[in-house]
């Protein structure tokens, strides 16, 4: 995913790009934070049904002036009686400021690693928590 971004010349050439003070500070504080989110969230990627993400290791990315969003969701068979034993209810969220003055409202079992916001939560069924067994372990190793 890193590679992905840094290869979009659409990306570096938006308008919306502003030209920012201590710049290649949060450049490299930015590409930082898209490496651990990639180490996490890595941990489930074809893991269970519902587990092929794009792009790269996320069902959704999304790009602001002053935020990168990464998800990571898999509802799968959550809503089916027929599944109860067989269910995936995981999120996982990454919120990466891209500005120093950028504040991101969290819940209270939600992280920082830094200043990237980490939003977590696995209610699978027993057969498929391993993904978000790995996954918690990864979040506590990067901190």
């Amino acid at each position: 995913m890193l590679e992905e971004i840094k290869a979009d010349k659409n990306l570096h050439d938006n308008p919306f790009k502003a030209t920012q003070e201590h710049t290649t500070d949060l450049a490299q504080e930015t590409i930082n934070y898209l490496s651990i989110a990639d180490r996490i969230s890595a941990h489930a990627v074809n893991m269970y049904t519902g587990d092929n993400y794009w792009p790269g290791n996320y069902s959704k990315v999304k790009l602001t002036s002053n935020r990168i969003v990464l998800e990571q969701v898999n509802h799968m068979n959550s809503r089916s009686l027929n599944h109860k034993d067989d269910y995936s209810l995981r999120d996982l969220k990454f919120q990466i400021p891209l500005q120093k003055t950028v504040v991101l409202k969290h819940s209270y079992d939600d992280i920082f690693i830094g200043n990237m916001l980490v939003s977590f939560s696995d209610r699978s069924s027993q057969n498929n928590s391993a993904a978000g067994d790995t996954i918690r372990e990864q979040i506590k190793n990067e901190l």
